[in-house]
């Protein structure tokens, strides 16, 4: 069946050509114009508090978009409101050493100088453009010229602060060779001049060191002493300059937002992450002018090692930070869902094509229901779009690129329910071919969830907490890959709440294995929880016999059948070739 030619004028069909005419950016950073394109659903009002707080999303749920926005805001009106945000990405935090592996702690320190360097930098960036605004520095200081010297002061101190300690001296070492005579001579001076300033029973000990050191150095012709360079971090004397600086600026308050948190470690398995808050903590925690906003992946994130017994270290969710944002948890209303997308939609094309501006209803800012009928078929093909992106926009966009491809480019013809389809199967079963064939998710997806879905019609699978334990691992990889996603919490009945997790499989790859199958109950796809508790039990997948054939490697995290020769022969990952199962 061909889908209908739509009928536009012709000043209409060009401009929506040419807005379609190349990709919609699918990243954030290459948005720019936040303010602009920004679609609120009361998210942006929760971060414009004080607290330390944290987003959660998946990727592409718009995470960096929100800070972005929180940051444009801020420099547009930083001179009027006070507030300055300071937005930087832990991935330009990643440096380390080549050739060589460096201890959780030594390389969060690494990471946090970095950190503190860019947040210097970036700081005296707003500080550059205030300063030139003579409006705002009359207001400041007014006459008081020497208030500028101690400014400008100020910007050296916290360049020269924060490049003490740099990444480099936290990863150095070097070795000293000399010959023992000498190194005897210089360790026995040490002695005596050390001596010669304590007390009796301090000079006898230190006497019998030199003495000790004389005695090992001549009995070999060379002594080889290997140092560690030890960091010079003046996280405090920053915090201190930092805030002398928003002071003296009347800057009200300091936003310092962190975007992609677990690429510090994607694995969360370190103490990295831990060790990177707790420096944070002690830098910038209880001051009433700075507050850390946070944007990171859930399923890849650990600030504490609480749990392991050692010394509390990072900060405490709860406490330390508080969770503000979950955009994991999409607006459940479907016509919620398709207002946003179809304004997300709409300010993207009329960023590209301001003609586009005719199709906007007047003062509302929202488009006319015209706009969407000259791209889709009707509204229920629309419908079916937002359905497939699961609530997350960079989804939504990728459909659109794959719908605009292909159409050519072009908005003559109108978007048909199976070209919206064709491409919905498509990106899901991309992320089905990401995971590995042998490994627990690939498993617990094919013989678990796949037969528990297309008996019962739904797309709707519960978990038994009870049963739950070893498959953590295999739940978090579908999470992470969007191959299934959370019931929200609220939702599911409180009579089952204590004792199952509800999840439901992505709707792409429900299409595509209802498309495959023949089984008459599958033409439900039903969300709803039955009504009665009988009915809940065809609904909880069976977890026994999986995930005994694969193992995991503990060095590079690779999952491999327990059959590979390398395994079943010495215990080595055929990845890596290291001993698997022991440190």
């Amino acid at each position: 069946m061909t889908t209908p030619t739509r009928r536009l004028p012709p000043l209409y069909a060009e401009s929506l050509d040419r807005a379609l005419r190349t990709p919609l950016p699918l990243r954030s950073e290459q948005h720019g114009n936040y303010l602009d394109l920004f679609v609120d659903t009361g998210h942006l009002q929760l971060l414009r508090n004080p607290d330390w707080q944290v987003i959660y999303g998946r990727r592409g749920t718009g995470k960096t978009f929100l800070l972005g926005v929180l940051q444009e805001e801020a420099a547009r009106s930083l001179a009027e409101s006070g507030i300055m945000s300071v937005f930087i990405t832990a991935q330009d935090c990643l440096v380390s050493p080549v050739g060589r592996e460096v201890p959780d702690t030594i390389r969060a320190l690494g990471y946090f100088q970095t950190f503190i360097e860019l947040l210097t930098a970036r700081v005296l960036d707003s500080v550059d453009r205030l300063v030139a605004d003579s409006s705002f520095l009359d207001t400041v200081i007014g006459r008081r010229h020497h208030l500028l010297d101690r400014i400008l002061q100020l910007q050296y101190d916290l360049l020269e602060a924060a490049q003490e300690g740099t990444p480099v001296l936290a990863y150095s070492s070097y070795e000293v060779r000399q010959s023992g005579e000498r190194v005897s001579r210089k360790s026995g001076t040490a002695a005596m001049g050390v001596g010669a300033k304590a007390g009796p029973n301090e000079q006898s000990i230190t006497a019998a060191a030199a003495l000790a050191v004389e005695r090992s150095s001549s009995s070999s012709s060379q002594v080889t002493a290997q140092y560690e360079a030890g960091a010079v971090p003046r996280f405090a004397v920053v915090r201190r300059k930092l805030i002398e600086l928003l002071q003296i600026l009347k800057i009200r308050h300091l936003n310092i937002l962190i975007d992609e948190w677990s690429t510090l470690d994607p694995t969360g398995s370190l103490m990295t992450q831990p060790l990177f808050a707790e420096y944070m903590k002690r830098s910038f925690a209880g001051s009433s002018l700075i507050s850390v906003k946070i944007a990171t992946n859930r399923y890849q994130t650990r600030f504490s090692n609480r749990g392991s017994g050692g010394n509390y270290t990072g900060v405490e969710v709860g406490a330390d930070v508080f969770d503000a944002v979950n955009l994991d948890r999409v607006i459940l209303n479907s016509c919620d869902l398709e207002s946003f997308f179809e304004l997300l939609l709409y300010k993207r094309l009329l960023h590209r094509e301001r003609t586009l501006k005719v199709f906007e209803t007047r003062n509302s800012g929202s488009p006319d229901e015209q706009f969407v009928l000259s791209i889709f078929r009707d509204r229920r093909t629309f419908a079916e779009l937002v359905r497939g992106s699961e609530g997350i926009p960079r989804n939504f966009l990728i459909l659109v690129n794959d719908l605009v491809r292909r159409h050519a480019h072009r908005a003559d013809r109108q978007w048909s329910m199976a070209d919206v389809q064709r491409c919905i199967r498509e990106r899901s079963l991309d992320g089905q071919y990401d995971i590995e064939y042998h490994s627990e998710a690939s498993q617990l997806l094919s013989q678990g969830i796949r037969e528990t879905v297309l008996n019962t019609g739904s797309r709707l699978f519960l978990v038994d907490k009870a049963s739950k334990d070893g498959f953590d691992r295999a739940l978090t990889e579908l999470l992470e890959k969007r191959i299934i996603h959370e019931y929200p919490r609220l939702e599911v009945p409180s009579r089952i709440r204590s004792t199952h997790f509800a999840f439901i499989v992505d709707y792409g790859l429900w299409l595509d294995w209802k498309r495959d199958s023949s089984r008459p109950a599958e033409t439900r796809n039903s969300l709803t929880f039955p009504n009665n508790s009988e009915g809940f039990d065809p609904h909880v997948i069976h977890l026994e016999g999986l995930g005994g054939r694969t193992t995991i490697c503990i060095h590079c995290a690779a999952v491999f059948p327990r059959d590979a020769r390398s395994y079943s022969l010495r215990g080595l990952c055929p990845e890596c070739f290291r001993p698997s199962d022991a440190d």
